[in-house]
């Protein structure tokens, strides 16, 4: 179907006939989607059974005039039908988009960056569709208006109200939501902390001693240890015969310890000299064993050369014995003339017979030469391996005096240490005995254990002491009293500074709650420095539009406002207004923000026979009207 459409197009056709497909086409064309934002809709033509009707190009194309100049769009869904190799029937291989821009076919990246270029979907949807921007969230219509309003200047605020000044230093680097942020969080914890002092104090309050007679007690306990003074007076005098007694003691201690250790130090004296007799023994007797050791050592050694010689006389002489055998072989070697040995080598006859003697002549010179040279060098070598025989022989006869003499010195090594061993293990069997007898022969000592003897019976005797029970048990007493009297006596700092710290609690409660007070007149200066702004935003805003105004704050029941964004018509919230209202409401929306983006696109407006007056509009109309027309008539 082809539509030439002028500035204000009408389109009749009874519902269903497809009045809003046209529209569906137009958004298809640029975005891919349905008017109503869907890209998941039924783009093919059905039958009467309400099925996809097959092999059916869906094709969409417009002239659209951008800065004066004509641009052809075009969009071409196709079915792709294959047929595999040996069958006969095409099968459905999916779809695919065609783009064209001017007749140039382009890929979809391509297509979709020229349209970008031509015009953002986000707006194209405001300036087309007279419903689209009431449909948004309120914060998406809010964010659409501030966009509008521009920028508002924290100097134009200050100007009209002096009071932001203060506000605005507050704010420092910060944006006003982030200070706001930051004063609620704040607040929070402060009201936290106000809410958690009551409680601190009745903890306080509760664990805090009850009040006493303090300055009684103290008086009490002052009589008590004026008793308990004369009491240690009188045990002091007691204890001072009794110390005299322990004096005397404790200087016999010392002496007796002192006698101890004169005998400890004696004994092991002593000891020692016994001792020290001991291990020259026993090192005598370990440098004898190292000697024997060591001669072994020597014995086994030579032992091993001379079986190491013996052997390799054994292989001179099998050597020497080879040699023999050679030298026979070769005194009986014979030189041998073959019969054609002297026949011309090219005809094969006979030589001459001077020249046959002459080469028999030199050959046997040569050869007897040779054998007696053979010969000399046998003699040589034999004469040699016999002289190394006889050698190594003498060296076997001396390494077998030399085992000899070790063996007869190893002997008398021995016997000493046999004797050395047997006099030391004489000598230590009977050490304790002869360490006792000379400790019973030493003077010195046997007066030392007497007079230890005599010292530890004076030691030993026990003191008499003076009965002092009573004073003791009556003291006790008083400490016991005196303790109870100091230990309620703590009650008294308890108390204090409990009520210090409640004081303390109390002095931090005022001060929270300024705190908080002066955290409530920035916030609360915050909510009118936003209401300011806004207030400003929103005559901004309404001075743009003609035929309705925003409500941008609600008022709550307890007098707070908070941001919104309603629109109204004639003062009646859209929501409530009747068809025709919203579209003249969408349509003066649609004519303040094509000013504003420099853009203006084809309006489509369904169900246009709602609306009597349609408000002026310097956007392309397209009134899709509803009518008894069974096909689409475009006037």
């Amino acid at each position: 179907m082809n539509i030439a459409f002028n500035h204000i197009t009408n389109i009749f056709g009874e519902n269903a006939a497809g009045k809003t497909t046209i529209f569906d086409a137009f958004t298809w064309l640029f975005f891919g989607k349905d008017s109503t934002d869907r890209k998941d809709f039924e783009l093919k033509p059905l039958d009467a059974a309400g099925n996809a009707i097959q092999k059916v190009d869906v094709e969409v194309s417009a002239v659209i005039e951008v800065d004066g100049k004509a641009i052809e769009i075009k969009k071409v869904l196709r079915e792709k039908w294959v047929k595999k190799r040996g069958e006969l029937i095409t099968e459905f291989a999916g779809n695919e988009n065609l783009f064209y821009w001017n007749d140039v076919p382009l890929q979809l990246k391509q297509f979709q960056d020229k349209i970008g270029d031509l015009l953002n979907e986000n707006i194209f949807k405001l300036i087309t569709n007279p419903l689209y921007f009431n449909g948004l969230k309120w914060q998406d219509r809010r964010s659409v208006l501030l966009q509008i309003a521009g920028n508002i200047s924290n100097d134009e605020l200050i100007a009209a109200n002096p009071d932001f000044k203060s506000l605005i230093v507050l704010l420092g680097d910060k944006t006003l939501e982030e200070y706001k942020r930051e004063v609620a969080a704040r607040k929070k914890k402060l009201k936290d902390d106000l809410q958690a002092i009551p409680t601190r104090i009745d903890e306080i309050n509760r664990q805090m001693p009850e009040e006493k007679d303090f300055q009684a007690m103290r008086d009490v306990l002052a009589e008590k240890l004026e008793i308990l003074n004369g009491i240690d007076e009188a045990l002091q005098n007691a204890n001072k015969l009794i110390e005299s007694a322990f004096t005397e003691k404790r200087n016999q201690q010392t002496e007796l310890h002192e006698l101890k250790t004169k005998g400890a130090n004696l004994k092991n004296t002593i000891r020692d000299k016994f001792l020290t007799a001991h291990n020259n023994r026993k090192n005598i007797i370990t440098n004898l064993s190292r000697e024997v050791s060591n001669i072994d050592i020597d014995i086994n050694y030579k032992n091993k050369s001379i079986q190491d010689i013996e052997n390799e006389i054994t292989n001179l002489n099998t050597q020497r014995a080879a040699v023999g055998v050679e030298w026979e072989n070769v005194n009986k070697e014979v030189l041998v003339f073959g019969d054609d040995q002297f026949n011309c080598p090219s005809c094969k006859q006979a030589l001459p017979a001077d020249q046959v003697a002459n080469s028999k002549t030199t050959l046997t010179e040569n050869f007897n030469t040779k054998k007696a040279s053979r010969l000399q060098f046998l003699v040589e070598t034999g004469t040699g391996l016999k002289n190394k025989i006889v050698a190594k022989q003498q060296s076997v006869v001396d390494l077998k005096a030399e085992v000899v003499a070790l063996q007869e010195q190893k002997q008398i090594v021995q016997t000493d240490l046999d004797n050395n061993t047997t006099e030391h293990n004489r000598i230590t069997a009977d050490s304790e005995r002869e360490f006792n007898l000379e400790l019973a022969r030493n003077a010195e000592y046997q007066s030392l254990l007497t007079s230890e003897q005599e010292l530890t019976t004076k030691v030993d005797a026990p003191i008499s002491e003076t009965d002092n029970s009573e004073l003791k048990n009556k003291k006790a007493a008083i400490n016991i009293e005196m303790d109870a009297i100091k230990k309620q006596l703590t009650d008294e700092d308890r108390i204090k500074q409990s009520k210090e710290r409640i004081e303390h609690l109390q002095a931090e409660e005022q001060q929270l709650a300024q705190q908080l007070a002066d955290l409530e007149g920035s916030e609360y200066l915050a909510e009118q420095f936003t209401k300011a702004r806004m207030d400003t935003m929103v005559q901004r805003i309404n001075g743009r539009f003609k035929y309705v105004t925003f409500k941008m704050f609600d008022t709550q029941i307890n007098g707070g406002e908070v941001e919104c964004c309603d629109t109204l018509v004639n003062g009646v919230p859209f929501t409530d207004a009747n068809n025709a209202a919203k579209i003249n409401a969408g349509i003066d929306i649609i004519n303040t923000l094509c000013e504003h983006y420099g853009t203006y696109a084809p309006i489509f407006i369904d169900n246009r026979e709602s609306v009597n007056n349609l408000i002026d509009c310097n956007s392309q109309v397209v009134n899709l009207i509803v009518s008894t027309d069974k096909k689409l008539r475009v006037a």
